[in-house]
């Protein structure tokens, strides 16, 4: 009997970590003329709270990396892109799980009318860059794939030849 619910009890979190926790994701960094960044306030029923964050989603079944990110800036943001350049990908918590995310950089964007998920409560603005660095510093911006994206850009991205996307 217990054997019987231990394993109804291991499949029921196998099923939650496929559909939340595990899986591969995509995480946009939109910059409109090298000087400011799209982003995102977002409410998140995890932390009770507002989180400044890079437009981000789950890559669907039989979808791209790249085809993923132009969707979900694109649903999140209003914002489509001209191009979408592959910066990096990484594991996000890899001692814990298997998820994946793939960093992009948008750039040529166009604005358009979000198509956000109806339970999605999310604020998007365009911010110069330099706010958003100093955000990361502050603390202000704590989600991780934010915070690394936005380093990455800083760090190997912004100011060199032949950065665009």
């Amino acid at each position: 009997m217990v054997e019987t619910g231990t394993r109804a009890m291991n499949d029921k979190i196998k099923e939650y970590a496929k559909k939340y926790v595990d899986g591969q994701v995509v995480t946009i960094l939109p910059v409109i003329n090298e000087k400011m960044a799209v982003v995102n306030r977002q409410y998140r029923k995890t932390t009770g709270s507002w989180m400044y964050e890079l437009p981000s989603g789950k890559i669907e079944p039989n979808e791209s990396p790249r085809r993923a990110a132009l969707r979900e800036l694109e649903e999140e943001t209003g914002y489509s892109a001209g191009r979408m350049k592959l910066l990096f990908s990484a594991y996000l918590v890899s001692g814990i799980n298997t998820r994946k995310s793939y960093f992009y950089l948008a750039t040529n964007l166009k604005k358009g009318t979000p198509m956000r998920e109806p339970d999605e409560l999310i604020k998007t603005k365009a911010m110069p860059l330099g706010r958003l660095f100093g955000m990361v510093k502050k603390g202000t911006i704590a989600d991780s794939k934010s915070v690394a994206g936005i380093l990455y850009y800083k760090s190997f991205v912004q100011g060199r030849p032949n950065k665009s996307a």
